[in-house]
């Protein structure tokens, strides 16, 4: 794999996980600040909790990240739709799911879930070599 490949798409991990958690934590926030007793108001903050731990372990370049980020997307949407439904409009939960979006988008476009196999892969071979040597 290509050294300058493969730091864009460490980049993308790092620098769009730190993003998403910063959008999550904006949404959490106006959340617990603006919203009344409602059974919506209790479902919204931990569907952005989610989406703050997959943006999380997408910053941490966790395997699994890539599938998790796929239903942090469909949960902000889902989440968007209650809102929406509701007649309340936040431009910060719009750019939320927009965010999602394309950052899954952008993942799949760049083969980061075969960059994250490839680490393990490479990970597990080496903690076999070394544990017949210890």
């Amino acid at each position: 794999m290509n050294n300058n490949q493969n730091e864009r798409q460490q980049n993308i991990c790092i620098y769009g996980g730190v993003f998403g958690i910063l959008i999550s934590a904006t949404c959490l926030i106006q959340l617990m600040t603006y919203t009344y007793y409602h059974w919506i108001a209790y479902m919204l903050p931990t569907i952005y909790v989610i989406t703050l731990f997959v943006f999380l372990f997408l910053a941490l370049q966790k395997l699994f990240a890539p599938v998790l980020m796929i239903i942090s997307t469909v949960l902000s949407l889902i989440a968007l739709a209650f809102v929406m439904i509701g007649r309340v409009y936040s431009l910060i939960l719009i750019v939320h799911f927009l965010y999602c979006l394309t950052m899954t988008i952008v993942i799949y476009m760049e083969n980061i879930p075969g960059l994250l196999k490839y680490r393990a892969t490479l990970k597990k071979q080496e903690e076999l070599a070394w544990k017949d040597k210890i």
